[in-house]
């Protein structure tokens, strides 16, 4: 399976929006999602916090709008170390490594350029929906134009949120962060019941957004930040392990998800 860096994400979205990538962006490209693609008007990007490969794999017959996504349109990204959330999603709007953003915690300031600044400068609308306390809804959320804040730090308001600014709003970049997957992991460990319960519920919310953007014509890029492996009865991602580290990236056209929605 073909690889590409977390720094990749930023320049690709970028290319399929036809506007430049961040200043500090060091990543490449990714050409099989822009020959796919092509030219997008508004494209969105919805991460699966912590869902690695390994997890994926565990999980697969639960997760059917994840798969129909991957058939035939599936890479694998791998995540920047320190391998924990702050750090994989400042990487991934910036396209700088993380020695260049220095981020290691979500209540930290992010002093470099991102997508949602390059958006901004070309007069085009972003969005961002996360949980108010995760590392969207305090570290990059300050710098949407649209801001979905779940205050209840659950999964459903954020996609709720998420689904009624595409339908009402449209803004040309909307990222969305979903987290049932990593808090799991981190409370029952990354194997058995509730992880597929968890897995099962991501990829419920991952259908109903992905019906939203199929009717506005939306593109759509689907990633996890980090994965995770399992020590004793909890889940973790300390970089120790490949499963921490490989992620699955997918895509769609707006073709694609009308077909799938």
């Amino acid at each position: 399976m073909k690889e590409y860096g977390m720094t990749s994400i930023a320049p690709t979205v970028s290319k399929l929006l036809g506007i430049r990538p961040p200043k500090q962006n060091t990543g490449s490209v990714i050409t099989e999602i822009v020959d796919d693609m092509g030219h997008q008007d508004k494209v969105a990007v919805l991460v699966l916090d912590a869902f690695g490969v390994s997890t994926w794999k565990r999980v697969q017959a639960l997760t059917p709008n994840f798969n129909k996504l991957a058939d035939s349109r599936l890479l694998h990204i791998r995540s920047v170390m320190p391998a924990i959330t702050p750090v994989n999603f400042s990487t991934m709007m910036t396209g700088a490594p993380s020695d260049v953003h220095v981020i290691r915690d979500r209540s930290e300031m992010l002093t470099i350029e991102t997508l949602f600044h390059v958006l901004a400068e070309s007069s085009m609308k972003s969005a961002a929906a996360g949980r108010a306390k995760s590392t969207v809804g305090m570290l990059l959320m300050r710098f949407a134009e649209i801001k979905c804040v779940a205050a209840s730090d659950t999964d459903e308001e954020v996609t709720r949120l998420a689904v009624k600014t595409i339908k009402d709003e449209c803004p040309p970049f909307f990222l969305i962060h979903l987290l049932d997957v990593d808090d799991t992991g981190h409370r029952s460990g990354v194997e058995g019941n509730e992880m597929e319960k968890a897995a099962e519920a991501a990829d419920y919310h991952l259908g109903e957004v992905i019906l939203q953007l199929a009717e506005s014509g939306y593109g759509l890029l689907v990633l996890a930040d980090h994965g995770a492996h399992q020590i004793g009865d909890k889940g973790t991602h300390d970089g120790s392990t490949q499963d921490d580290l490989i992620v699955p990236l997918v895509w769609g056209n707006n073709h694609r998800l009308s077909e799938i929605a």
